[in-house]
Protein backbone atom coordinates (compact mmCIF):
# COMPACT_ATOMS: atom_id res chain seq x y z
CA UNK A 1 0.00 0.00 0.00
CA UNK A 2 1.44 3.34 -1.04
CA UNK A 3 1.79 6.06 1.54
CA UNK A 4 -0.64 8.90 1.07
CA UNK A 5 0.71 12.31 0.30
CA UNK A 6 0.69 14.65 3.26
CA UNK A 7 -2.04 17.25 3.15
CA UNK A 8 -0.81 20.78 2.60
CA UNK A 9 -0.48 22.67 5.84
CA UNK A 10 -2.95 25.52 6.02
CA UNK A 11 -1.68 29.03 5.77
CA UNK A 12 -3.09 31.78 7.95
CA UNK A 13 -4.84 35.02 7.16
CA UNK A 14 -2.37 37.86 6.66
CA UNK A 15 -2.68 40.31 9.56
CA UNK A 16 -3.17 43.89 8.46
CA UNK A 17 -0.28 45.99 9.75
CA UNK A 18 -2.50 48.97 10.58
CA UNK A 19 -6.07 50.13 10.39
CA UNK A 20 -6.46 50.30 6.62
CA UNK A 21 -6.89 47.87 3.76
CA UNK A 22 -3.97 47.54 1.36
CA UNK A 23 -4.27 50.10 -1.47
CA UNK A 24 -3.64 47.35 -4.04
CA UNK A 25 -6.58 45.18 -2.92
CA UNK A 26 -8.00 43.68 -6.14
CA UNK A 27 -11.23 45.41 -7.21
CA UNK A 28 -14.49 43.45 -6.83
CA UNK A 29 -18.18 44.25 -6.40
CA UNK A 30 -18.12 43.17 -2.75
CA UNK A 31 -15.78 42.28 0.08
CA UNK A 32 -16.96 39.63 2.56
CA UNK A 33 -16.09 40.54 6.16
CA UNK A 34 -16.42 37.81 8.80
CA UNK A 35 -16.91 38.85 12.42
CA UNK A 36 -16.47 35.92 14.77
CA UNK A 37 -17.46 33.14 12.35
CA UNK A 38 -16.15 30.27 14.44
CA UNK A 39 -16.96 27.27 12.27
CA UNK A 40 -14.22 26.59 9.69
CA UNK A 41 -16.79 24.84 7.47
CA UNK A 42 -18.86 28.03 7.35
CA UNK A 43 -15.69 30.03 6.61
CA UNK A 44 -14.89 27.65 3.74
CA UNK A 45 -18.45 27.70 2.35
CA UNK A 46 -18.49 31.52 2.47
CA UNK A 47 -15.12 31.63 0.69
CA UNK A 48 -16.37 29.28 -2.02
CA UNK A 49 -19.47 31.41 -2.64
CA UNK A 50 -17.43 34.61 -2.49
CA UNK A 51 -15.02 33.40 -5.18
CA UNK A 52 -17.90 32.09 -7.30
CA UNK A 53 -19.60 35.49 -7.25
CA UNK A 54 -16.42 37.46 -7.99
CA UNK A 55 -14.92 38.54 -4.67
CA UNK A 56 -11.15 38.84 -4.68
CA UNK A 57 -10.51 39.12 -0.94
CA UNK A 58 -11.92 38.00 2.40
CA UNK A 59 -11.51 39.94 5.63
CA UNK A 60 -11.53 38.17 9.00
CA UNK A 61 -12.04 39.93 12.32
CA UNK A 62 -9.62 39.74 15.20
CA UNK A 63 -12.41 38.29 17.38
CA UNK A 64 -10.98 35.30 19.26
CA UNK A 65 -13.97 33.21 18.11
CA UNK A 66 -13.06 33.85 14.45
CA UNK A 67 -11.89 30.71 12.67
CA UNK A 68 -8.68 31.06 10.69
CA UNK A 69 -7.71 29.14 7.62
CA UNK A 70 -7.50 25.41 8.24
CA UNK A 71 -7.60 22.11 6.40
CA UNK A 72 -11.38 21.99 7.05
CA UNK A 73 -11.89 25.48 5.61
CA UNK A 74 -9.81 24.65 2.51
CA UNK A 75 -11.68 21.35 1.95
CA UNK A 76 -15.07 23.04 2.25
CA UNK A 77 -14.02 25.96 0.00
CA UNK A 78 -13.26 23.50 -2.85
CA UNK A 79 -10.68 25.85 -4.41
CA UNK A 80 -12.38 29.13 -3.48
CA UNK A 81 -9.76 30.19 -0.93
CA UNK A 82 -7.01 29.96 -3.55
CA UNK A 83 -8.68 32.86 -5.38
CA UNK A 84 -9.06 35.16 -2.38
CA UNK A 85 -6.60 37.36 -0.58
CA UNK A 86 -7.39 36.56 3.07
CA UNK A 87 -6.67 39.32 5.59
CA UNK A 88 -7.19 39.67 9.33
CA UNK A 89 -8.13 42.94 11.03
CA UNK A 90 -6.88 43.70 14.52
CA UNK A 91 -9.66 46.18 15.25
CA UNK A 92 -12.56 45.49 12.90
CA UNK A 93 -14.76 48.40 13.99
CA UNK A 94 -11.96 50.92 13.44
CA UNK A 95 -11.12 49.38 10.07
CA UNK A 96 -14.78 49.48 8.97
CA UNK A 97 -14.99 53.18 9.81
CA UNK A 98 -11.82 53.78 7.81
CA UNK A 99 -13.20 51.92 4.79
CA UNK A 100 -16.05 54.39 4.29
CA UNK A 101 -15.77 56.15 0.97
CA UNK A 102 -13.93 53.25 -0.65
CA UNK A 103 -16.65 50.75 0.40
CA UNK A 104 -20.23 50.93 1.61
CA UNK A 105 -20.04 49.02 4.91
CA UNK A 106 -23.18 46.92 5.35
CA UNK A 107 -24.07 44.74 8.34
CA UNK A 108 -26.08 41.58 7.63
CA UNK A 109 -28.76 41.31 10.33
CA UNK A 110 -31.56 38.79 10.88
CA UNK A 111 -34.23 41.51 11.12
CA UNK A 112 -34.67 45.25 10.74
CA UNK A 113 -32.34 45.89 7.82
CA UNK A 114 -33.02 47.13 4.30
CA UNK A 115 -33.89 44.68 1.56
CA UNK A 116 -30.91 43.88 -0.71
CA UNK A 117 -32.32 45.86 -3.65
CA UNK A 118 -32.41 49.02 -1.49
CA UNK A 119 -28.64 49.01 -0.91
CA UNK A 120 -26.87 51.64 -3.08
CA UNK A 121 -24.46 50.31 -5.71
CA UNK A 122 -22.32 53.44 -6.09
CA UNK A 123 -19.25 51.67 -4.67
CA UNK A 124 -18.23 48.15 -3.65
CA UNK A 125 -20.01 46.72 -0.62
CA UNK A 126 -18.12 45.43 2.43
CA UNK A 127 -20.68 42.89 3.66
CA UNK A 128 -20.16 42.16 7.36
CA UNK A 129 -21.43 38.74 8.49
CA UNK A 130 -21.62 37.84 12.16
CA UNK A 131 -21.08 34.95 14.50
CA UNK A 132 -23.36 31.96 14.00
CA UNK A 133 -24.99 32.18 17.45
CA UNK A 134 -24.71 35.82 18.48
CA UNK A 135 -24.56 37.78 15.23
CA UNK A 136 -22.30 40.79 14.80
CA UNK A 137 -20.39 42.35 17.65
CA UNK A 138 -21.97 45.62 18.75
CA UNK A 139 -18.80 47.50 17.79
CA UNK A 140 -18.88 46.15 14.21
CA UNK A 141 -22.61 46.79 13.93
CA UNK A 142 -22.19 50.39 15.08
CA UNK A 143 -19.33 50.94 12.60
CA UNK A 144 -21.42 49.96 9.57
CA UNK A 145 -23.19 52.55 7.43
CA UNK A 146 -26.19 50.35 6.59
CA UNK A 147 -27.94 47.12 7.58
CA UNK A 148 -29.31 44.47 5.25
CA UNK A 149 -31.84 41.71 5.91
CA UNK A 150 -33.00 38.90 3.66
CA UNK A 151 -36.78 38.78 3.62
CA UNK A 152 -38.07 35.31 4.47
CA UNK A 153 -41.30 33.51 5.22
CA UNK A 154 -41.03 34.05 8.97
CA UNK A 155 -41.18 30.32 9.65
CA UNK A 156 -37.56 30.35 10.83
CA UNK A 157 -35.57 33.34 12.09
CA UNK A 158 -32.71 33.22 9.62
CA UNK A 159 -30.53 31.17 7.32
CA UNK A 160 -27.21 29.59 8.21
CA UNK A 161 -24.53 32.28 7.83
CA UNK A 162 -22.96 30.55 4.81
CA UNK A 163 -26.34 30.24 3.07
CA UNK A 164 -27.21 33.86 3.81
CA UNK A 165 -23.80 34.96 2.53
CA UNK A 166 -24.31 33.22 -0.83
CA UNK A 167 -27.77 34.76 -1.31
CA UNK A 168 -26.50 38.22 -0.35
CA UNK A 169 -23.42 37.97 -2.60
CA UNK A 170 -25.71 37.26 -5.54
CA UNK A 171 -28.17 39.99 -4.54
CA UNK A 172 -25.39 42.57 -4.19
CA UNK A 173 -24.32 42.16 -7.76
CA UNK A 174 -21.79 39.37 -7.66
CA UNK A 175 -21.59 37.51 -10.94
CA UNK A 176 -20.05 34.21 -11.83
CA UNK A 177 -17.92 33.96 -14.96
CA UNK A 178 -19.82 32.72 -18.01
CA UNK A 179 -20.17 28.98 -18.14
CA UNK A 180 -19.95 28.49 -14.38
CA UNK A 181 -22.55 26.25 -12.82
Amino acid sequence: MAASAPSPSPCFAAPLPGHALPPDLPPAPFLPVLDGIGNPHNLGAIARSAAFFGARALLLSGDPRQADLSDAAFRTAEGGLEHLEVLRARDLANLLRGMRGRFLTVAAVAAGGARPEAIPRDRPVALVLGNEEEGLSQAALDACEARITLPGSGLVESLNVAQAAAVLFHALGGAAPQGAA
